[in-house]
């Protein structure tokens, strides 16, 4: 018995004492130049859009297109931001004013419409859905 049990406790135990070689690749693929010192970076869902809080405003860079999308002023105090993945909300945090804001995120697409026929006011805004997950 003592014997089956040292066996065991050899088998499971020595293999957590092997040595493993690994290696990771990596390459730079993109630099981007702040006119400001970073403070916090997160992403949105889909990796598109990446939100740096520099003091004073949160810059807004596409990643496809390799542009600022846009910028969103915000108070100085805070120093940091984190994306909420579900709601596209954007979690400011401060923590020596001790305080939280949070901002819903809306990307916002021009359209053209220069010489199409249209009904109603010329700048009615448009909101288009879409249903991506129906089946």
């Amino acid at each position: 018995m003592k014997l089956k049990i040292l066996v065991l406790v050899v088998a499971f135990v020595l293999p957590v004492f092997q040595t493993v070689d690994a290696s990771v690749d990596w390459f730079t693929e993109r630099q981007i130049e702040l006119d400001a010192p970073p403070l916090d970076v997160t992403t949105s869902e889909d990796g598109s859009l990446m939100f740096v809080l520099v003091p004073g405003e949160i810059v807004v860079y596409d990643l496809p297109e390799g542009s600022v999308a846009g910028r969103i002023a915000v108070s100085r105090v805070f120093d940091g931001i984190e994306h909420s993945q579900r709601q596209n909300r954007l979690v400011l945090k401060s923590s020596s004013s001790r305080a939280l804001r949070i901002i819903r995120v809306d990307r916002v697409w021009q359209i053209t419409t220069d010489g199409l026929p249209f009904r109603g006011p010329r700048d009615a805004a448009v909101t288009i859905v879409v249903f991506d997950d129906y089946q």
